[in-house]
């Protein structure tokens, strides 16, 4: 089943039963942030607990981000989980600026390319928040720079094991993807373990399918 609109925006009611999407969309322009924003606000800031997991930006940026797009007021609980240039990129911004706001937790690891110890942080994090009664939210950005560090296949695994841990978790998750990196193929291979996919066009079409 899909659905198309000419705006980058859309109606999260067509996803609000898919603990996994895929959020296909050009990693330059606003279209993909927009869309995120879209997916990590379905409930009231108040009500979500926020698990950012980025590899090509900072805390600071993934901030600036939300409360470009969804608001002043903060997640209710906030936890980012960073890699490579990112760390050193939050590293650089607290050293310039502040550290960040009182109550948001940051892990790291060296590099995008080790899984396993992406998967320890995350796990860890919603086993944390699973007496919460608060909706658990994963952005994950971007599966374009996992597979710049580790082989399809290792990407392919770790995301299905991480796909049955939000599931247990009561969570849901949407990763990011720019489908201009990728060869189809490639891109089926990951459709295949989504709920739901959200596809934004170069020229702000969206569509949503799902199974």
């Amino acid at each position: 089943m899909a659905t198309a609109r000419s705006t980058p925006g859309f109606d999260v009611k067509d996803v609000e039963s898919a603990s996994n999407v895929l959020l296909l969309a050009p990693s330059l322009g606003s279209a993909g942030s927009h869309a995120c924003a879209e997916l990590m606000s379905v409930d009231r800031p108040s009500d979500v607990n926020a698990l950012a997991v980025i590899l090509n930006d900072s805390p600071d940026g993934w901030l600036e981000s939300w409360q470009r797009h969804v608001g002043p007021e903060p997640p209710a609980k906030t936890s980012f989980v960073t890699a490579g240039e990112a760390v050193r990129s939050a590293a650089a911004g607290a050293a310039a600026s502040s550290a960040l706001p009182a109550g948001m937790a940051l892990e790291s690891v060296s590099s995008p390319g080790d899984l396993t110890g992406l998967g320890m942080h995350i796990s860890q994090q919603l086993s944390e928040w699973t007496d919460d009664d608060n909706r658990i939210v994963v952005d994950f950005d971007s599966l374009s720079i996992l597979l710049e560090y580790a082989p399809r296949q290792s990407v392919f695994k770790f995301i299905h094991v991480l796909k049955g841990r939000i599931d247990a978790a009561n969570a849901v998750a949407h990763y990011h993807m720019d489908p201009a990196a990728h060869e189809s193929q490639e891109i089926s291979t990951f459709k295949s373990l989504m709920d739901a996919v959200v596809e934004i066009d170069e020229d702000g079409t969206c569509s949503v399918s799902s199974r």
